[in-house]
């Protein structure tokens, strides 16, 4: 293997260099002597040979010599950067056996580095080339702690080498892969007919490179870019094959990201576009008036009555005027998460009356605005909520309903649901289509670009009604259809208040979260790990659980914050920017009645020292096993099916 070793660092696409440290009596550094650089970097470094002879006095921290006697004098891996000709040199080093420091080089901008005309150079002095007499336990040294995964197979594809980050990065150990076929891996993603080009290519002699997505041991995806070579003896025979492959899991995630952004960012101008299009209507149609009529009534030989309904007509457009520019305010607030909701006592046939006074004399002579309809329990008491905040909102629902209802009925009111009161606005209007029910809530929308002119409106209104029921814990649905109507609704959860003696019954706002209801954060996992975790959780507790998302720690800890009624978090132990293990104790003390249900890797043996040590309620082993998730969600949430 030795004459293998030796060819697949030559071959591997990262720059790198060997050196042997030269050491005095007292262990201090003479010299470093250069004992190899494969061909990636000879082609991309051909003039770094003076620059690595360099020996500057010790003094001078930031050359070459001195970074290596450092790390040497330390045993420890070091990284730094070198400016060489106006390039910036990322100079990565690891310490290997037998006195032997491996560095690899890494540009990071600045002029090109390829030189024209010189791609095979080699460098003069002392360094090998491939084919001379060196000690190949460098090479097998520099293979193990390459920075890219490597794997040998015979001419039939049988495994017989991995180094470690094939193993880091498969899950699977050495052990496990030498003997058997690269297939393993395969996930079934990727079209057979891809792995009938690839053997057709290298077993021709050319080189193969192009992108796998393979499964590693736990059953999780990742992204590799691969470089196969054929190797041969020296009668021409091929022998070998060596695969060189790149971890680009996370650059095709960041890709996806990237994607989705700009998609986003396109969406949101549109958006915006048409937003502000129609607000320049907005707010030019009342200013029309207020200037308009103002003049008429300013006129001399205006009659009084004339004038005094003039000035009605400017005060009316200068009350909506201002109601545009609260709806603007309120959508900043929201978009911010500056708003603050605040309990105050509610009469609920007083509160639904006042409503339907304001609205009976909004629509036409064909629509019917029925009076609201009070559960009987609700008839006498005192709910406290934000009564402002649910007046905007029932405000906006009712405005909406009388807007697209040209005839038929309009109902609205308030029922009990369980432990809940159900606020609900139904009419007979326009109706919306299934595919835009899930769209009318985002700012600025609405259903077609028209209905801004058909109907009127700046296309806030449910965006603002949705966020602060969101904020009240729970969120508006919506039934319709097309030409029949729609009923949008939003349950409150209201807590029974028994420590009055008054007779009076009063009932207190609380979170969404009831017996039957839970909010439930996925946290840490990836994409697909999400969509499997989010489908199994709605196919088994349907509308009970409210799901919310987040990605990173930082993230976790914001949305516990923001949504104080989190009732179980599944938290991935191996958060990306901070390991989950680390804030299960800080979850917990942000809410103590949460549930943390810990997602891991790890071993049965290790589970219960996770669980001590973090406050987790348990821990659940990936691949996530759909029986012992849901086993796992009521065991912990006390919840009978």
């Amino acid at each position: 293997m030795d004459n293998l070793y030796q060819e697949i660092f030559d071959k591997l696409p990262v720059a790198s260099v060997c050196h042997k440290v030269i050491t005095d009596e007292d262990d201090q550094v003479l010299k470093f002597d250069k004992t190899d650089a494969n061909k990636e970097f000879r082609r991309l470094y051909p003039d770094l040979s003076d620059f690595l002879q360099k020996n500057q006095s010790k003094s001078e921290k930031s050359d070459f010599f001195s970074f290596l006697a450092e790390l040497w004098q330390k045993q420890e891996d070091g990284v730094r950067t070198f400016i060489d000709q106006q390039r910036n040199l990322k100079f990565e080093s690891k310490i290997l056996n037998d006195s032997i420091i491996i560095t690899t080089v890494t540009s990071l901008g600045g002029r090109e580095s390829v030189h024209p005309n010189k791609e095979e150079k080699t460098f003069e002095g002392n360094f090998a080339s491939p084919g001379s007499e060196v000690d190949f336990r460098i090479f097998s040294e520099a293979l193990k702690h390459s920075p890219v995964s490597v794997m040998i197979t015979d001419d039939d594809g049988t495994i017989e080498y991995v180094n470690d980050v094939f193993t880091d990065l498969s899950g699977y150990t050495a052990d496990e892969v030498i003997g058997k076929k690269p297939g393993l891996l395969k996930s079934g993603l990727v079209p057979p007919d891809d792995y009938v080009k690839l053997w057709k290519t290298i077993k021709t002699g050319a080189v193969w490179k192009g992108e796998f997505i393979n499964k590693r041991s736990n059953g999780e995806l990742f992204f590799e870019k691969a470089s196969i070579v054929p190797v041969f003896d020296p009668e021409g025979i091929n022998t070998h094959f060596i695969a060189v492959k790149e971890d680009i899991t996370e650059k095709k995630k960041c890709d996806q990201e990237l994607i989705d952004i700009r998609q986003k960012a396109r969406e949101s101008e549109v958006l915006k576009a048409a937003f502000l299009q129609n607000m320049s209507h907005e707010i030019r149609t009342p200013m029309n008036a207020i200037l308009g009529f103002s003049e008429l009534a300013k006129m001399s030989d205006t009659p009084d009555d004339k004038r005094n309904s003039y000035l009605q007509i400017v005060i009316e457009s200068t009350h909506r005027l201002l109601g545009i520019v609260d709806d603007i305010m309120d959508i900043s607030k929201m978009e911010t998460n500056n708003v603050v909701l605040k309990k105050s006592p509610i009469r609920l046939p007083g509160f639904l009356m006042s409503l339907y006074k304001s609205f009976a004399d909004a629509t036409g002579s064909r629509v019917k605005m029925n009076k609201p309809v009070i559960e009987p329990e609700f008839e006498n008491a005192t709910v406290y909520l934000d009564s402002a905040r649910l007046r905007q909102v029932m405000e906006n629902l009712l405005s909406n309903a009388v807007k697209f209802t040209k005839e038929g009925n309009i109902h609205f009111g308030c029922l009990k649901n369980n432990d809940n009161i159900r606020f609900y606005v139904e009419d007979s209007g326009v109706g919306i289509a299934p595919e835009m029910q899930s769209l009318i809530f985002q700012p600025f929308y609405q259903t077609d670009s028209g209905a801004t002119r058909a109907f009127g409106g700046n296309g806030l209104g449910l965006t603002i009604a949705s966020r602060i029921i969101d904020k009240m814990g729970s969120r508006i649905m919506v039934d319709s259809s097309p030409g029949k109507g729609s009923v949008f609704y939003f349950d409150l959860w209201m807590r029974k208040d028994d420590s009055s003696d008054s007779s009076e019954k009063k009932y207190i706002g609380g979170s969404f979260s009831t017996a039957n209801q839970y909010s439930l954060l996925i946290a840490g996992v990836d994409e697909m790990e999400f969509i499997l975790t989010r489908e199994i959780i709605f196919r088994e507790f349907g509308d009970n659980m409210r799901i919310f998302r987040a990605s990173t720690a930082v993230q976790t800890i914001k949305t516990c914050r923001e949504h104080g009624n989190i009732d179980l978090i599944l938290l991935d132990l191996n958060l990306r920017d901070n390991e989950g293990e680390r804030i299960g104790r800080q979850l917990k003390s942000m809410n103590p009645n949460v549930v943390i249900l810990g997602l891991t890797n790890h071993t049965e043996q290790e589970k219960n020292i996770k669980i001590a040590e973090n406050g987790l309620r348990d821990v659940v082993s990936k691949p996530i096993s759909r029986e012992k998730l849901v086993n796992c969600i009521n065991k912990s949430l006390d919840i009978n099916h």
